[in-house]
């Protein structure tokens, strides 16, 4: 009876001890369905992934023949250049609702695209890579326009820009914080849009549901 009982401890204490097992960035790129960047293969992902680990420079070759590089691999946050005008980053957040992920994990992805013009994408996912569309957006329309209102350039008069507004955001590479820069075309010269920065800079700090301003 004693030793049924020491089994039992020990597989529970296994059990506990997996649970809190945190996943790695590493982990979650070697996940990364094809579908959520097309032109980016495993093999490509597999390749930065020892690149890196060999403390080389980690380039390969897209679908489109071009050059995407691994700028940055930590535990919990990624920076890939994925074409010359776009950029992903990735970062694990600690997530208060266990079904999201591994261990309460949730992974915050900002995909950056443009030259003159810069615009992002931020979303959510589980660690199994399943979408998390209730996650509060930062960059929603609706935010952008509220945060826009307070720049001086503006006036409060958000509603004529609305449309043209974009927004630019960059995950910490240390810390569990995305900034938000905001900017308006202001003029086209040689078949490049140019921008005006607003004054208003926002950052946010994860508070283990979603992030809110700092």
């Amino acid at each position: 009876m004693k030793s049924i009982a020491m089994i039992l401890v020990a597989v529970l204490a296994s059990i506990g001890a997996n649970a809190q097992k945190k996943v790695e960035m590493r982990d979650v790129l070697k996940q990364m369905p094809d579908t959520i960047i097309s032109y980016l293969s495993t093999n490509n992902k597999l390749d930065m992934i020892d690149f890196i680990d060999s403390h080389m420079k980690a380039n390969v070759t897209n679908a489109f023949d071009g050059t995407t590089t691994l700028d940055t691999l930590t535990n919990d946050y990624l920076k890939i250049s994925l074409t010359p005008a776009s950029t992903l980053e990735m970062r694990l957040l600690p997530f208060g609702n266990t079904w999201a992920g591994a261990a309460g994990q949730v992974v915050c992805m900002v995909v950056t695209y443009g030259d003159g013009v810069k615009e992002s994408e931020v979303r959510f996912y589980s660690t199994e890579w399943n979408l998390l569309s209730d996650i509060d957006n930062p960059i929603s329309h609706d935010k952008l326009l509220r945060y826009a209102a307070s720049d001086p350039a503006v006036g409060g008069d958000v509603h004529k820009i609305g449309d043209f507004l974009c927004a630019e955001a960059s995950l910490s590479p240390s810390d569990c914080v995305l900034v938000v820069k905001l900017a308006l075309p202001v003029y086209v010269a040689d078949n490049k849009i140019y921008t005006k920065s607003l004054d208003v800079s926002k950052t946010f700090k994860w508070d283990g549901g979603a992030f809110k301003e700092h």
